[in-house]
């Protein structure tokens, strides 16, 4: 076998090292990640945090700061409980005799009485001792009004959220049900051990309606009447409504629960009615959206004003959109905390599960609040109100705050609906003065918090002082590597050319010569590499070969491929003249380069 021509061989070997040898801006991108790391390394830098790690921490400074301040407003509206003392405490269940899983009807503890300031929710005090349900019978609703739940309730809020209802002591508890058949519904949904047990059955007494609403003598010894209806329903049933309950004297509130309404600035026709026609009672209206049965509890929803005339309130800045909608139970457990609280005597109120979208926004800072250099007068100001996510943002930190302070479901709410947002925004707008103490004022995890505050600020200064000097340090790291492979390409290239000869012209004296030159190829080249046309070059390259034999694939760069096209073709005509003249030759498999695109 014949060996083939050195000048064979040296095409093939620039074909077969061509993407390891030429020069390119791919190449060049990727031996310098591999370089940086080592050289960072080596001066002393580490790798610096994540960015999403660094805007984490300053997100939870600044929801810190504005939840401490919502601290300082709540704790101007708590009260001091009386004096320490060890008082013999005598608590009465509303449940009777129970026994067993219940309790007993009486129970004696002594204990000292901790002095600390808390939240006091102003309570109805005329609910009685007879409640009437009307089109409802739901379990969150009628645990809450038992509110028993096996006597394992030791703080205000009711049902389902582990606390009482101080001012729930129904003795009698009236389901009007529409029919035979819904009263036979009802008695199969009510009686179950946990009914029993609590003490539920010997209260709940189930009556057959002929009508949707009950008859007047229903409502004879009621003191208290809920009242279920659909949005399409009002307009019919709320004036029978109001006509029947300024009938009886002894009905003192009347809460009516609309469910299914399209926007919590609509309107519910017949409301106006029967608010003008309470004279012996105080009615309440709660309108929800769509209800669904089954969800995690404990989702953060809105409540206040429906139908508000006072569109400059902040409750009606919420830019959610997504129609209202809410979980059932905490919708009916929502409604029986309202029956208790007066402040929503005589109100129309909505409530409903903030969206996706609103979430999503909860934990990032408050535009409206932060300042801005006028460039007219050059003073800091406040910067416009344009955050359209401000309302669902304050409400956050007002509920948050009032979580990590303890307060109970009924105290959140009467927070919410009797203060709101705007009290807060009037608080932040006019502080009141510290008042002069012994020192002591800062508790003592106050301090604590301060501390980690301060740390958590000075580190992220830091870090992002880091930074900025590791991606300087990157950047002349990455310009200078570039400069030097550019100097060594055209070296190289000198001396093939022959302008050059290694013996009188030392790598070192050329680099002196030109390295001004390559430092601003090195920066031209640099600024390359950070293109979006450079990213995909790389992203393309990336892209695995179907075969790694193969001399052209998809996607390869056009001019390395006209490249390849003319070695081969060299290559191949000396094949095609060994092979004519008679000469055994190996025979070498190429793509041809038209097929490979």
């Amino acid at each position: 076998m014949k060996l083939l021509f050195p000048s064979t061989f040296l095409a093939l070997a620039l074909l077969q090292t061509q993407t390891s040898t030429a020069f390119s801006p791919i190449r060049h991108g990727q031996q310098i990640n591999n370089r940086l790391s080592t050289n960072l390394n080596m001066v002393g830098f580490k790798d610096p945090r994540q960015k999403e790690n660094r805007d984490a921490i300053r997100a939870l400074q600044i929801l810190n700061t504005e939840t401490k301040n919502v601290k300082k407003w709540l704790a101007d509206l708590m009260e001091p409980d009386e004096e320490d003392e060890a008082s013999e405490t005598t608590v009465k269940s509303s449940a009777g005799d129970v026994g067993l899983f219940g309790g007993s009807a009486m129970a004696t503890s002594t204990s000292p009485t901790v002095n600390l300031p808390s939240y006091k929710p102003t309570l109805r005090s005329d609910l009685g001792k007879s409640i009437l349900l009307t089109g409802t019978y739901h379990p969150s609703l009628l645990r809450a009004l038992n509110n028993n739940d096996f006597g394992s309730r030791d703080s205000e809020g009711g049902g389902e959220s582990g606390d009482l209802i101080p001012n729930f002591q129904f003795e009698r508890i009236i389901l009007s049900v529409h029919g035979e058949e819904a009263a036979k519904e009802a008695k199969k949904r009510v009686i179950s051990r946990e009914a029993r047990y609590s003490g539920l059955l010997n209260k709940v007494v189930i009556e057959a309606e002929e009508t949707l609403l009950p008859v007047k003598e229903r409502l004879e010894g009621v003191s208290s009447w809920i009242v279920r209806l659909d949005a399409g329903e009002t307009a019919e049933m709320l004036p029978q409504v109001a006509e029947l309950a300024s009938g009886v004297a002894e009905l003192k509130n009347v809460i009516v629960i609309v469910e299914g309404v399209d926007s919590m600035a609509g309107t519910v026709e017949g409301w106006d009615g029967l608010l003008q026609s309470g004279g012996n009672f105080k009615p309440t209206l709660l309108a929800v959206g769509e209800l669904y049965e089954e969800g995690p509890a404990g989702k953060f929803y809105h409540i206040g004003t429906f139908m508000g005339d006072d569109k400059s309130s902040i409750e009606f800045t919420n830019a959610d959109a997504v129609a209202p909608k809410m979980l059932r139970s905490e919708a009916y457990l929502t409604l029986a905390n309202l029956l208790a609280l007066d402040v929503t005597s005589n109100k129309a109120l909505g409530a409903y599960e903030y969206s996706p979208e609103s979430i999503k926004t909860i934990h990032e800072s408050i535009e409206d609040r932060k300042k801005i250099l006028n460039q007219e007068t050059k003073e800091i100001v406040d910067a416009p109100q344009n955050d359209e996510w401000k309302a669902v943002k304050y409400a956050n930190r007002i509920v948050r705050a009032m979580r990590e302070t303890g307060f109970s479901r009924l105290a959140e709410l009467d927070v919410l609906l009797d203060k709101g947002v705007d009290a807060y925004l009037d608080f932040l707008e006019a502080p009141p003065k510290k008042r002069k103490t012994d020192g002591e004022d800062q508790s003592k995890w106050d301090k604590v918090d301060a501390d980690i505050m301060a740390k958590l600020a000075k580190d992220t200064a830091e870090i992002e002082a880091r930074r900025e000097e590791e991606a300087e340090m990157k950047k002349k790291i990455a310009i200078k590597d570039m400069a030097y492979d550019w100097a060594t390409q055209e070296y190289e290239m000198e001396l093939v050319n022959g302008s050059i000869t290694e013996d009188k012209y030392s790598k070192a004296e050329f680099f002196k010569k030109i390295w001004p030159r390559a430092m601003a190829e090195g920066e031209k080249l640099y600024k390359y590499v950070n293109t979006s046309t450079y990213k995909e070059k790389m992203k393309q390259r990336a892209k695995p070969r179907e075969q790694k034999s193969d001399y052209f694939w998809k996607g390869m760069d056009p001019k390395e491929k006209k490249l390849r096209e003319k070695i081969l073709k060299r290559v191949t005509d000396q094949y095609l003249e060994a092979y004519a003249a008679g000469e055994e030759v190996d025979v070498l498999q190429l793509s041809e380069g038209g097929s490979s695109e």
